[in-house]
């Protein structure tokens, strides 16, 4: 006998409900192995497990370890030929050519070609939130990056501040971060002191100095991590970077300023233009990704009112 039709029909969307069977995530050493070329590095060097890094988004970041127990980061870029050429080519020339000046990781291989890198892992710790830490980074900056001129590595230039900060600064302005004044004041300041932005010297510049890729070693000494913006710029971006960074913590905020107005090695006149820069460039970057309101961007959201509003 044959089903009545609702039956027939009623089956058919109960099979359509049902969760579809889905692709299973592959394990961390199949999705390592499966990176071309990396699998026959894995085997050079020995590493017969891999664990997914713990550390929030980043997921294209995993451990390795072989047999003796020793461990290595492995970092996978993006497949994107834009993203890979972008951040795989800025990070390999960091290692490759100034591992040796920078305390970077100990380098095991890289390929900008296929996009990864390998590094040994090193214990890290976060940097300490003293003065005597705030020191520690004024004084690499002063004394290894100030002397680092880095040609290999993308420079900013003149249509950064005549074509792209207008855009970033209206853009703010249109998604209501910042109000019409606010974005006239901070296209005037960066007009203003574009002139003599272009014509300071350049270096080595990280771009992202913050205290999240700023750890100390176990020997005690300071370890940089995650170099993938770096490019040539002022010295002066970097210590602008990381004050903003400590914005909400007065105390080490006005410790880093004192110690950038007091050194010889630092245009004093440039702080306020490049904290501006650095908060435009953080909340525009934020806002692409809808994460204008992370705890991150309402700290600089906050700051660069703040400058704004300085006369």
């Amino acid at each position: 006998m044959e089903k009545p039709l609702f039956k027939l029909s009623l089956n058919l969307y109960m099979n359509e409900r049902q969760p579809q069977p889905s692709n299973p995530e592959p394990s961390p050493i199949d999705e390592v192995r499966s990176k071309e070329g990396l699998a026959t590095v894995l085997d050079e060097i020995g590493i017969v497990s891999v664990e997914r890094f713990s550390k929030p988004s980043r997921n294209n970041v995993f451990v390795g370890q072989d047999e003796a127990g020793k461990q290595y980061i492995i970092k996978l870029y993006l497949d994107a030929p834009d993203s890979r050429n972008k951040y795989a080519h800025t990070e390999v020339i960091c290692y490759t050519e100034l591992g040796e000046q920078l305390p970077f990781p100990p380098l095991v291989t890289a390929s900008e070609e296929d996009g990864y890198l390998v590094t040994e892992f090193v214990e890290l710790n976060d940097l300490e939130n003293t003065k005597e830490g705030i020191d520690s980074v004024m004084d690499l900056l002063e004394n290894k990056f100030a002397a680092i001129s880095a040609p290999s590595l993308l420079g900013d230039s003149e249509e950064l501040y005549e074509i792209k900060l207008p855009v970033k600064i209206r853009e703010l302005f249109e998604l209501g971060i910042i109000t019409r004044d606010e974005a006239s004041e901070a296209r005037a300041v960066m007009e203003a002191a574009r002139d003599k932005i272009m014509s300071g010297h350049r270096v080595f510049s990280h771009q992202d100095l913050i205290r999240e890729n700023i750890k100390r070693g176990s020997d005690g000494n300071l370890v940089l991590i995650d170099p993938e913006f770096a490019r040539q710029d002022v010295l002066e971006y970097d210590a602008v970077s990381l004050w903003a960074d400590l914005a909400e913590e007065p105390e080490l905020a006005d410790h880093l300023a004192r110690r950038f107005n007091e050194s010889k090695k630092f245009d004093s006149s440039l702080f306020r233009p490049l904290a501006i820069r650095r908060c435009v460039e953080i909340l525009r970057g934020l806002a692409r990704r809808g994460k204008q309101d992370i705890p991150f961007g309402q700290k600089h959201s906050r700051l660069l009112k703040g400058l704004l509003a300085q006369k």
